[in-house]
């Protein structure tokens, strides 16, 4: 039931300093003492040495979630091929439903 929930930030409002999630090119670091972009930037480095992509020849960022993931990649899309089409089924990510 949407209202009902209580929420107690009390044992918490300490941590309202900081950002949870990154902002920005993880290569060109932080603004913010507190962060986790070296984090992100092994996350890349792993995955571009398994798909053997040589080092200055990959960029991107560890998103949020899939959401996230999906409208970054429908943004590069739409950049990189402005006449392109995007095709979806029913069962694509709710988001990319036209229902």
């Amino acid at each position: 039931m949407q209202g009902t929930l209580v929420i107690r930030t009390s044992t918490t409002t300490s941590l309202f300093h900081f950002l949870l999630n990154n902002a920005g090119d993880p290569f060109l670091g932080s603004s913010f003492s507190l962060n986790s972009t070296a984090f992100e930037v092994c996350v890349l480095d792993w995955f571009a040495n398994l798909w053997e992509i040589e080092k200055n020849e990959y960029w991107g960022y560890v998103t949020t979630g899939g959401t996230e993931g999906n409208l970054h990649g429908i943004l590069v899309g739409r950049e990189q091929l402005p006449d392109g089409i995007l095709y979806t089924s029913q069962d694509s990510h709710y988001f990319q439903s036209s229902k």
